[in-house]
């Protein structure tokens, strides 16, 4: 069983503590840990909308200003594959919680800025500014 709790949500608690009353009489284990949330799907899109316009001024695709900008702002993951060769590449971003995720875009945009390039700005209801 897995429950999301929250402060917000205080009828999961009861719920919790009701199923673990119905539990099984035998050892069990519970863990309770902190919840990571994930970048959103906003802050994805407007990293690829940002590496789109990077890209276009420097000369190259969405894809190489990602494997670019992820190597210099989060460094590299090393990993052997299934033959024993060594990959090298960048750290995933879908790894980056939310607030990592605005430190990384943070460091994008003040690339931007010292090249003089202006970023599309997300007004979060619906347009770009």
């Amino acid at each position: 069983m897995i429950y999301q709790l929250s402060r917000e949500k205080p009828y999961v608690f009861n719920n919790l503590l009701r199923d673990l009353a119905n539990l099984p009489n035998k050892p069990m284990t519970v863990e309770i840990k902190e919840r990571k949330i994930t970048r959103s799907v906003m802050q994805n899109a407007l990293m690829w909308k940002w590496y789109t316009v990077l890209g276009d001024h420097f000369g190259y695709t969405k894809d190489e200003m990602h494997e670019e900008l992820a190597t210099r702002f989060l460094g590299i993951v090393e990993r052997k594959t299934i033959g024993g060769r060594l990959l090298i590449e960048p750290r995933s971003t879908a790894s980056l919680n939310t607030k990592e995720m605005t430190e990384y875009l943070d460091k994008i945009h003040a690339l931007a800025l010292n090249q003089e390039i202006k970023l599309p700005q997300p007004d979060y209801f619906g347009a770009e500014t």
